[in-house]
């Protein structure tokens, strides 16, 4: 069974691919609508994780939002990225003579 682990939660998903598509769309289409008290924004990427599932073209747009998303979050806290690893040198005691 098919399952997604959103907010610290795990979530089981239906075993039909039609099911799963269904209802990630209607978790995008209850998105859209977050100026009503229940639906809000978080049903958005919830319903692109659950069409992720089956979609490699979406895994791939969820995957490259979530990496632009954090590198704009560290930018925007002064954070910068983390550096890359120097390789250290040791000078050698018998050339210096």
């Amino acid at each position: 069974m098919a399952s997604i682990k959103f907010a610290g939660r795990r979530i089981n998903l239906p075993r039909s691919r039609l099911a799963r598509f269904g209802l990630g769309v209607l978790f995008i289409l209850g998105g859209i609508f977050a100026f009503l008290p229940v639906l809000g924004i978080w049903m958005l990427p919830l319903g692109m994780m659950i069409i992720a599932t089956d979609n490699a073209k979406v895994r791939r747009f969820n995957r490259r939002a979530f990496v632009s998303g954090m590198e704009r979050w560290r930018k925007f806290r002064g954070k910068p990225r983390r550096p890359k690893p120097r390789a250290s040198v040791t000078p050698d005691p018998a050339a210096s003579d």
